[in-house]
């Protein structure tokens, strides 16, 4: 995982309303990941939190929905000897190296 991002009035609003014991809220975060193919990703999720003590250790959260998957690393490297029908951001045959390079 490379990153969670959120916009800043969400994770004002977050904070607010889970002060209290037992309150709930819920937040779109966008995530970054990088595979072991070394291609980078990024999907958005709908999270719904709540809150045990008010206090932001004592978080449970849900996600509701994950959407939007796109790649954030060209695909080239993998391209040449991805078989056909097959996703390039997931395919193991680019050379390590040469994807460090970019």
């Amino acid at each position: 995982m490379l990153g969670c991002e959120s916009q800043l009035d969400s994770v004002k609003s977050l904070e607010e309303k889970l002060q209290h014991p037992g309150s709930r809220a819920s937040a779109l975060l966008r995530f970054r990941l990088l595979t072991d193919q070394g291609m980078e990703f990024q999907f958005f999720a709908s999270i719904s939190f709540h809150s045990k003590s008010g206090q932001i250790k004592d978080l449970d959260g849900v996600v509701e929905e994950v959407f939007k998957l796109l790649p954030r690393s060209p695909y080239g490297p993998n391209e040449k000897c991805t078989p056909m029908k097959l996703d390039p951001g997931f395919c193991a045959c680019a050379d390590q190296a040469e994807l460090r390079n970019h």
